[in-house]
């Protein structure tokens, strides 16, 4: 399995390498990439990323997410953990669906 998984990421660098090649060869050519496309394109890569699970601040949104446990408390305000750290909070404290 390790090996599979260094042949995908070499495979994926080598087309990294082609792409920036290309783009760098078409510099003087029509064709280039304005600074603007690729602002647009890194922005909308950051913006399609997942928000933390402590990031969420209702119960519906933290549902949403399959890595994140919504937990209620009695004691302290209700709160949106990833599974990991849902887990290992103190049951006598939290409940977590």
């Amino acid at each position: 399995m390790g090996i599979r998984r260094i042949l995908i990421c070499v495979s994926l660098l080598l087309v990294l390498l082609s792409i920036i090649s290309g783009s760098i060869n078409c510099a003087d050519d029509d064709r280039s990439f304005s600074s603007s496309s690729i602002r647009s394109i890194l922005s909308f890569q950051n913006n399609s990323k997942i928000p933390n699970c402590s990031d969420m601040g209702s119960d519906s949104l933290c549902s949403r997410n399959p890595q994140c446990r919504w937990c209620r408390s009695e004691t302290l305000d209700d709160m949106c953990f990833s599974k990991s750290g849902a887990w290992r909070l103190p049951s006598q404290v939290f409940s977590c669906v």
